[in-house]
């Protein structure tokens, strides 16, 4: 089942869960969305753990709550992209680490059979070297990192 947006898209278990239950998804991530330099890059391989936390209503509506994690290791895909020399021969950057893990819930409508409320944070840990060569032949060396949390939501309105 798709999401509102495919932010947080949801794969049902194939029988009949209780509450605490959990289940796990394999699926590849198409980055060609990201870009014309992404279209010969393999796709991602990442796992997402979903768990039934339990129901509620949601604008009068029963549904079920599902919390998801998903987790994607991504430097290879951006060193491929990377791997492509520059015009003046100067060294690429190279991609140390670049973690995504995306925490989330959703409301699922057992009834209606669609997603009608998800949210979380997607979370990502980054870290890039490269050099550069001044022209007394010096090199330097730059490194660096960021962490950083973005938080999302989405709700069907109509």
């Amino acid at each position: 089942v798709g999401s509102l947006t495919g932010a947080l898209p949801l794969l049902l278990p194939e029988s009949a869960v209780r509450i605490g239950d959990e289940w796990t998804e394999s699926r590849d991530i198409d980055l060609a969305a990201l870009g014309p330099q992404f279209k010969d890059v393999p796709a991602i391989p990442v796992e997402v753990k979903y768990r039934l936390e339990g129901f509620t209503d949601h604008a009068g509506v029963r549904c079920a709550r599902i919390s998801s994690v998903q987790k994607g290791d991504l430097r290879d895909a951006f060193n491929a992209v990377l791997k492509k020399k520059s015009k003046d021969g100067a060294a690429q950057p190279e991609v140390a680490r670049l973690l995504t893990t995306v925490k989330g819930e959703l409301l699922f409508s057992t009834e209606q059979g669609r997603v009608l409320k998800s949210g979380g944070t997607t979370s990502q840990s980054f870290e890039m070297t490269t050099e550069a060569r001044d022209p007394k032949g010096a090199v330097v060396r730059f490194n660096i990192r960021s962490e950083m949390d973005v938080n999302f939501d989405q709700e069907l309105v109509k």
